[in-house]
């Protein structure tokens, strides 16, 4: 049985309770948090002893399909995806580990953060683990719980940036020696052309070129679980995203000619294997190599995939106006217009047509 007892705290009254079968001898008290009344502290007090409040109830059945978490994320608009679950679900374990017998009243934004800046992660992982935390206070509010949300401080990510590749590096890299496979070749090519993400070229499809318009309209990509969406980063499935890139005249007549003779559908994978696109693994492997055969200077560098993307948006913005770039690349901002229809694809084709010729300057004589 617990007890209840105001006292003044910072010259101001607080409510505290603490347990009677602990005996004077070894008497704690727990501070009421955020309760100015006995009514409130009578309630915050009863839900600390039933357990109610311990990290550990309220972290139950969170994030799963069935659970009443779940359908709040989904009609919110927050992410759904088995994958993106799947991580949240490994996150809220380690809170577990640290905090799942202790009510979520009692603890402090110092408490997560010190446990974190004493743990060998990354920045990033770090802010991801704060972000799931965050979840969690607010579906302890949801649940009747009253308790205040925390101001955790951000991490520093120390992930490094890829790095650009010059004019003369993307030439030497752009040889069929230095691939294995010739359709790698080919995906790295467009992934330059067009400023692409690893999963953004892995997940072209046939039906995404608009040959008359040497036109990509990237629409989605192939996640880390291997499965391709239907929109882009930045979307979801309920509001998907896309963007459209074009390419070079000479890079427009290699796809054309791939599509014809793998006779692909509108709905095939351009460059797969056994009709399955190719692995991020693979991918990134025979990239990897193929940046060592052409004896590319990396001491010092980050040379990846990405740097494909990094590449097209820096050649890109040293001829066009930064806004006609980020849309091109399909970075997001508050003023961002997104565009939803089929109509809206040819709208933004229309509007971003006068890059043709930047895109001819910057990659024409790359293939």
């Amino acid at each position: 049985m617990y007890r209840l007892v105001s006292l003044e705290r910072g010259g101001k009254p607080a409510w505290y309770y603490f347990n009677e079968k602990d005996g004077r001898d070894r008497l704690v008290l727990y501070l009421c948090q955020g309760c100015e009344t006995n009514a409130s502290a009578r309630d915050y007090a009863r839900r600390a002893q039933s357990g109610e409040s311990l990290v550990k109830t309220i972290t139950a059945g969170m994030y799963e399909k069935a659970g009443a978490s779940y359908e709040k994320r989904r009609q919110f608009g927050k992410s759904v995806y088995k994958a993106t679950l799947d991580q949240k679900k490994l996150f809220l374990r380690e809170i577990n580990k640290a905090f799942g017998d202790v009510p979520i009243q009692d603890i402090s934004e110092k408490d997560v953060e010190t446990l974190l800046l004493n743990l060998p992660r990354s920045g990033s992982w770090k802010n991801s683990y704060l972000e799931t935390f965050m979840d969690v206070y607010k579906e302890a509010r949801w649940n009747g719980i009253k308790v205040a949300l925390p101001a955790f401080q951000k991490f520093k990510r120390n992930s490094r940036k890829a790095d650009v590749l010059c004019e003369e590096e993307t030439k030497a890299l752009f040889v069929p020696k230095n691939f294995s496979n010739p359709e790698l070749l080919l995906m790295f090519e467009l992934g330059l052309c067009c400023g692409l993400r690893l999963g953004e070229m892995r997940a072209v499809r046939a039906g995404q070129i608009i040959a008359a318009d040497k036109a990509l309209v990237v629409d989605g990509y192939i996640n880390k679980m291997g499965e391709r969406t239907n929109y882009n980063k930045k979307g979801t499935e309920e509001k998907p995203k896309f963007r459209v890139a074009f390419l070079s005249e000479s890079l427009l007549k290699k796809i054309l000619k791939l599509i014809q003779d793998k006779n692909l559908e509108a709905r095939d994978f351009l460059f797969a294997r056994n009709g399955k696109p190719f692995t991020q693994t693979y991918a990134y492997k025979n990239f990897v190599m193929a940046v060592k055969k052409s004896k590319i200077q990396t001491a010092g560098r980050k040379i990846t995939p990405h740097s494909l993307r990094y590449t097209y948006i820096t050649r890109m913005r040293g001829l066009l106006p930064g806004e006609t770039v980020r849309k091109l690349a399909g970075h997001s901002s508050i003023e961002m217009t997104d565009y939803y229809t089929r109509a809206s694809i040819d709208d933004l084709i229309e509007e971003l047509a006068s890059t043709k010729e930047s895109v001819e300057r910057c990659f024409g004589k790359n293939f």
